[in-house]
C-alpha cells in the first residue's frame, strides 16, 4: 500500500466504515510507516476528543452567540485564505493530509451541530436550523478551498488528491470545475489527467466540460488519456466529438489502440 492510498483510508478506519480486509492492510502499512502512523494518531486525537463531548442540554442562547462569533471569524479567515490560494503560486508549504484532517474535524463539528439542533426545543429550532445551514455552507466552501489548494501544489501526489477531493463536494462551484479542466488540459502528470477525466464525468452538464473534453482529445498525445477521453465522450454521446474522432482514425502517427478506440467511439456515437 502506498502512502497516498493509506491517507485516503484513515478517516474511514477511524469511523469504522472500512471493511476488515482493507483495515488490516491499512494497519499493516501504518506499522511500517512513521509518517502515516503519525498522521493517523493526529486524526485519532480529533475523533477521540469528539467522543468525550458531554451529552448535556446546551445553553441555546449562549451557543447561538458563540456560534455566530466563530462563524464570523472563520468567514474572514476563509476569505483571506481563498484569495491567497487562488492568486498565489504553486507551493510546497501545504501538507494535504493535515488539511484533510482539518476539514474532517469541521465535518465532525457539523455532525455535533446537527445532533444539538435535533435536541433543541421547538421554540429555538428556527435559529438553530439557520445556523446549521450557514455551517453546511462553510463546510462546502472549506472543501472547495482544500480542493483548489491541492490542485495548485507542485507535487503530483497532492494534485491527484485534489482531484479525488472533488467527490466530497456536493454541487461544486465553477472554480472547481475550471480547475479540473485546467488539470486535464495542462497537467504534466498523466495520472492526474486521467483522474481529471473521471472526475469531469460528473459535471457533463456544466458549461465548457464537453467542449473541454473534445479539445483535450485533440491536443493530448498520451494514448492512455486519449482512450479515457474517447470513453467519456462515448458515455456522454457527445456529437461534437465526431470530427476529432475521424482525425484520430486517420492519424498515422497515433497509437493503433487509440485509432481502433476512436473508430469504435465514432460507431457508438453514430
Amino acid at each position: 500500500m502506498h502512502c497516498e492510498d493509506a491517507v485516503l483510508e484513515l478517516e474511514s478506519s477511524l469511523t469504522g466504515n472500512l471493511d476488515p480486509e482493507a483495515d488490516a492492510r491499512l494497519h499493516d502499512h501504518l506499522a511500517g510507516c512513521v509518517a502515516c502512523r503519525a498522521e493517523y494518531e493526529r486524526m485519532r486525537e480529533v475523533w477521540d476528543g469528539l467522543a468525550t463531548v458531554p451529552s448535556v442540554v446546551p445553553d441555546s442562547a449562549a451557543m447561538h452567540r458563540r456560534f455566530l462569533s466563530m462563524l464570523d471569524s472563520f468567514q474572514t479567515g476563509s476569505d483571506q485564505a481563498r484569495v491567497q490560494m487562488l492568486t498565489g503560486p504553486r507551493t510546497h508549504t501545504v501538507s494535504w493530509p493535515r488539511v484533510a484532517a482539518w476539514a474532517g474535524a469541521i465535518a465532525a463539528s457539523l455532525a455535533i451541530g446537527v445532533a444539538i439542533g435535533r435536541g433543541s426545543s421547538a421554540a429555538g429550532s428556527a435559529p438553530v436550523s439557520a445556523d446549521l445551514a450557514l455551517l453546511r455552507q462553510e463546510l462546502h466552501d472549506t472543501r472547495e478551498l482544500v480542493t483548489l489548494s491541492l490542485l495548485r501544489q507542485s507535487s503530483a501526489t497532492d494534485r491527484l488528491q485534489g482531484v479525488s477531493w472533488t467527490e466530497r463536494i456536493d454541487d461544486p462551484g465553477s472554480e472547481v470545475v475550471s480547475a479540473l479542466l485546467d488539470a486535464l488540459a495542462h497537467d504534466v502528470n498523466v495520472n492526474v489527467r486521467l483522474a481529471a477525466v473521471d472526475a469531469l464525468g460528473r459535471f457533463a452538464d456544466r458549461p465548457g466540460v464537453r467542449s473541454g473534453a473534445v479539445m483535450a482529445l485533440s491536443d493530448t498525445r498520451s494514448p492512455l488519456v486519449q482512450i479515457a477521453l474517447i470513453d467519456l465522450l462515448v458515455q456522454l454521446k457527445e456529437p461534437t466529438s465526431r470530427e476529432t474522432l475521424r482525425r484520430l482514425i486517420d492519424d498515422q502517427q497515433a497509437d493503433m489502440a487509440v485509432r481502433d478506440r476512436a473508430a469504435w467511439g465514432l460507431q457508438q456515437i453514430g
